[in-house]
């Protein structure tokens, strides 16, 4: 991030200052995903992606306790009315949502690394 003082000096010599976002905290993989849709619809849908499946673990290990399997399902009701709330008040589209979900699976995808030796062929 550029520094009060620093925009005033850039300011001065009459030079545009960068608009590189500050993307710390986001891992380096989905640094081109945030670039291209922006620091705040990224951690949205990378944040809602993350509770999500934090749920669906939640959900699946309630078992048959019905209290906690109904505790989990008001969870996300009110994380996902939260979220689009959220998206509403910024303008986002669903379709806008749905590119960065894509982006970053695409991300991910390319993150996932197979260990050598892993794969094995089939003996005929």
């Amino acid at each position: 991030m550029i520094s009060p003082d620093e925009k005033a000096t850039v300011a001065a010599l009459g030079v545009s200052p960068s608009t590189e976002e500050d993307l710390s905290g986001i891992p380096q993989h989905f640094h081109s995903v945030a670039r291209k849709h922006g620091r705040a619809k990224f951690e949205q849908v990378y944040t809602v992606g993350v509770g999500q499946h934090a749920m669906n673990i939640l959900a699946r290990g309630a078992g048959r306790n019905m209290e906690l399997f109904n505790a989990v399902l008001m969870a996300v009701e009110m994380m996902n009315k939260l979220s689009s709330l959220h998206c509403d008040a910024k303008g986002w589209t669903a379709a806008e949502l749905a590119a960065v979900d894509a982006d970053i699976r695409k991300a991910m995808d390319a993150k996932i690394i197979v260990p050598r030796g892993v794969i094995v062929g089939l003996d005929s």
